[in-house]
């Protein structure tokens, strides 16, 4: 409500919402045309490439409980996530970092908040791509 660019954005989008949109694509319609070949999914829509979980956010853990990649880490299906913001690479999946700037106005104190891309190759192995 602060911020008068996003509070109007967020009402620009609110139609859209409402008619079933996601909010990732309708936020990207906003500023441009979008490509015929983006996939936007819903929540617990499966999307698996190479046997790789590329559909979970990570706020939402297993059976019900709170999302972190510790419950991932014991899941039976190879994960990548983002939810945490902290990259993480685990047995069984990892854990993306963020695109955002490091310190955000809610953000106090050290943190472990990383600027840090996944990567899926061909033969389903992942990784992680720092930026520094």
């Amino acid at each position: 409500m602060e911020d008068t660019e996003n509070f109007l954005l967020v009402c620009r989008m609110i139609p859209d919402l409402l008619n079933d949109g996601t909010v990732l694509e309708v936020a990207l319609s906003q500023v441009g045309e979008l490509p015929s070949n983006f996939t936007f999914l819903k929540e617990d829509q499966t999307y698996r490439v190479r046997g790789v979980g590329l559909d979970y956010h990570g706020h939402r853990g297993i059976n019900g409980s709170r999302g972190s990649s510790a419950s991932f880490d014991r899941h039976n299906l190879r994960l990548i996530s983002g939810h945490e913001h902290t990259p993480k690479l685990y047995a069984n999946g990892m854990t993306v970092g963020t695109s955002t700037k490091l310190k955000l106005g809610y953000t106090k104190g050290a943190g472990s908040w990383m600027n840090c891309h996944g990567i899926l190759y061909a033969n389903g192995k992942y990784g992680l791509i720092t930026l520094l």
